[in-house]
């Protein structure tokens, strides 16, 4: 299973809900801790997909997701309830 989940236009009705849990861990290709980090990562999808959404979000290749935001730091993880960050 990959963990990099291109968001797709129904999440859009999913982060509507307030109910739903997302785990985004913005990362970057040329990173190396981001590659090493992405096997743990894809792990706790596979052992929590029930109760929470795990996104890869690479910041250049989905650079227009992500609007102004500025990371210091690879990887960053976002975790969200709805639209709360």
């Amino acid at each position: 299973m990959s963990g990099h989940r291109p968001p797709a236009s129904s999440d859009a009705g999913i982060l509507g809900d307030a109910d739903t849990w997302f785990v985004v861990c913005l990362c970057a290709q040329w990173c190396g801790v981001c590659r090493q980090y992405r096997a743990g990562f894809e792990a706790l999808q596979r052992q929590h997909f029930a109760q929470w959404h795990f996104v890869w979000l690479d910041v250049e290749d989905d650079a227009p997701l992500l609007g102004d935001l500025e990371l210091e730091t690879f990887p960053t993880l976002l975790i969200a309830q709805g639209g709360q960050a």
